[in-house]
């Protein structure tokens, strides 16, 4: 979880900040856009990093179990 969230923060930062200098595919509002990043990976800015959150909960449920 801990590098699924870092590189998303990073993206959204990165994005956020080139969107003022350059074209940039779906642009972010980092806090209301951040919250898609952990309630809906899938349909986030960053939803290619949405295989790390999957593999994530496959082990924290595989070490519960």
């Amino acid at each position: 979880m801990p590098a699924y969230l870092g590189f998303s923060t990073l993206i959204c930062f990165g994005k956020a900040a080139c969107s003022q200098i350059m074209h940039v595919d779906n642009r972010v509002a980092p806090f209301s856009d951040y919250l898609l990043v952990l309630t809906q990976p899938h349909s986030s800015f960053c939803a290619y990093l949405c295989c790390i959150y999957i593999l994530f909960l496959f082990y924290a449920a595989a070490r519960h179990a």
